[in-house]
Formats: C-alpha cells, structure tokens, sequence
C-alpha cells in the first residue's frame, strides 16, 4: 500500500494552554501570577505559529505473528508484549505505521531562544510537546475511524522505545518501510528523530480488541506509560 498523507489542524492556542501548564508542572491556571501566565501565553502563540505539522501513514497486511515478533508486509515489529497482545485479539489483520512532525521551524525557534533566554526555550519547548501529542492523536483518530467503518477496531497508538519495542531497531524499521523523510523527518544513528517534536507509532487493527495495550501482562507498576486502567474499553466502529 501507497503512504498516505492527512491534512492537520493545529488546534487552539485556548485549548493546548492547561496542558502546557500542566506540562511545566505549573499549578492550575488560575493559580498562575499574571507575569508567569503572560509567558506561558506569548509562549503558546508563538509556538503555534511556528508549527508546519505534516504526517503520513501506511497500511499493511498482518502477516503472522511468532514468539515476540509482529510480521507484516514489508515490516516487522520485535517486542514480546505487543506480540503477546495481539495474540489475544480476535482477528488481527492490520498494521498501521505512522509518523507526525510539527516541522523544522519549531525546533529551530527552539535552539534560538536557548541563547536569548532558557527559561523562554523551556516554554517553547514545552508546547512543542503538547502540539505534538494533539496532532499525534488527531492522526490516531482518523486511522482509527477509516478502519472502523471496515469493521475493525484498534489497539492503542505504540512508538519505539516504548515497553519493549527497542528504540533503535524500531525507528530503524519504520524509517525503512515509511520513508518519512518525504515529509521532512529523518532519524540519527541512535534512533533520534529530527525534528524532535515528532512522533513515530503503530497501531494495529483487529475484529475485535479486548485490551488496547500490554501494560495488563505488566509488573511494572510505577511505569509513567502505564495505560492498564484504559485497556477493558475496545474501540471500534
């Protein structure tokens, strides 16, 4: 299958301003002095106009599934869990491989402000990641719902590095099969994606999905990645 591409929308400087409070470990917003929140603020509107967000997907037969290895068409996902989660799945048949940017802009506003001032690159920064989340769950979103209305429903959105998906191996094999480089990102010899504001993640599709992630086969339970408690709720169509 051909990469597909999706229009973004960057969503609202009013909407992304308690997550990027929350994401500087700032109190509740009204309890911000106004000279902070001013900051906050010039922060997200300059941050917002930096980003050029730019995404593609691809879909792929899943192929077969063998101890701690997914195999699709033309990729291949190493990580126990996962593989043990799929296993569970009723159906599984799709891969879905994607990646999302906010764009070089950002990150270079970013790299600027550290010489000027870090505590303003610290803000900026901080809503690169808030941005980039929101957009990442857009795309989410959309492929969840094209494969929905073909009956299937999706586990949760998984990247390299996350649970044990080695990072390195797995930027390595999604590069490899995705070729983002068409929509500006490229990767490091450690796995790095630049610009940093992206994220690289799977999903996969099933006929039926009765836990969305493998945080339940688990013992780690001080994990800040641990989803368990949204697992029993199966998306569908």
């Amino acid at each position: 299958m051909n990469n597909d591409k999706f229009d973004l929308s960057l969503p609202t400087a009013e909407d992304i301003l308690p997550d990027v409070i929350r994401q500087l470990g700032y109190p509740l917003s009204r309890e911000l002095n106004d000279d902070i929140r001013g900051e906050v603020e010039g922060a997200v509107d300059e941050g917002l106009q930096k980003t050029n967000p730019a995404c593609l997907y691809k879909m792929t037969p899943l192929l077969r599934q063998e101890k701690g290895l997914l195999v699709g068409r033309d990729v291949e996902i190493r990580s126990p869990r996962w593989a043990r989660l799929v296993k569970s799945l009723k159906e599984p048949e799709t891969i879905c491989c994607f990646v999302v940017t906010t764009g070089e802009a950002l990150e270079e506003a970013i790299n600027e402000k550290q010489d000027e001032s870090l505590f303003h690159a610290y803000l900026l920064d901080a809503v690169g990641s808030v941005v980039t989340e929101r957009l990442t769950d857009q795309l989410e979103q959309h492929v969840s719902a094209l494969l929905g209305r073909e009956g299937y429903q999706t586990t949760a959105r998984f990247s390299p590095g996350y649970c044990d998906w080695e990072v390195g191996e797995g930027q390595k094999e999604l590069f490899r099969f995705l070729q983002p480089e068409s929509v500006g990102v490229k990767q490091t010899s450690a796995g790095m994606m630049i610009p940093q504001k992206s994220i690289s993640a799977v999903l996969i599709g099933a006929r039926e999905v009765s836990l969305r992630s493998p945080c339940p086969f688990c013992s780690k339970e001080d994990c800040d990645y641990r989803r368990a408690e949204q697992e029993t709720r199966g998306q569908g169509p």
